[in-house]
This record gives C-alpha cells, sequence and structure tokens, in this order.
C-alpha cells in the first residue's frame, strides 16, 4: 500500500479510530484513593427522604450509581463509557 495514494483527511480519520479503539481497550482502573464523601451524602439523602417522606426517589438511584462510578475510577470514567458506547 502506497501511503503518498491516501488522503491526509483519510489518514487523519484512521489515526483518529485507532487511538478510539486503543483508548476502549485501556479500560480505566480504580484510583488508589477514592473519595467516598459525595456517594455517602447521597446515599444518606436518600435514605432521610424516605424515612421523611416515605416514597422513594428513583432520580436518586441512577444519580448514586454515577457518584459511586466516579469516586472509584475518577471522573474522566464516563469518557471511556461515551467512547465504547460509540465503538
Amino acid at each position: 500500500m502506497e501511503l503518498s495514494n491516501i488522503s491526509d483527511n483519510d489518514l487523519e480519520k484512521e489515526l483518529e479510530k485507532r487511538r478510539a479503539h486503543r483508548y476502549v481497550r485501556d479500560k480505566p482502573k480504580p484510583i488508589s484513593r477514592p473519595n467516598f464523601s459525595k456517594v455517602t451524602a447521597e446515599c444518606v439523602q436518600y435514605i432521610d427522604t424516605m424515612a421523611e417522606e416515605k416514597r422513594v426517589d428513583d432520580s436518586k438511584e441512577n444519580f448514586i450509581f454515577e457518584t459511586a462510578m466516579e469516586a472509584v475510577f475518577g471522573e474522566g470514567v464516563w469518557d471511556w463509557v461515551e467512547a465504547v458506547e460509540e465503538n
């Protein structure tokens, strides 16, 4: 294959595609000292709402999951998740 016959734009697209695949393969690792203070606060608020209002706040469940993921892997975890979903 002669690279001089391939446009710069096509080469750039191929490089970006390869970077994305490499990024997806390199899954996030847990951070060494996770900070669970936000997770704890959200969980306490969830229980407090149940106790005081006698109802479940369904919107909080996803938020607690997202907060836990960020506590364990860092805020950049969502960049990786989006890259996996796109590829």
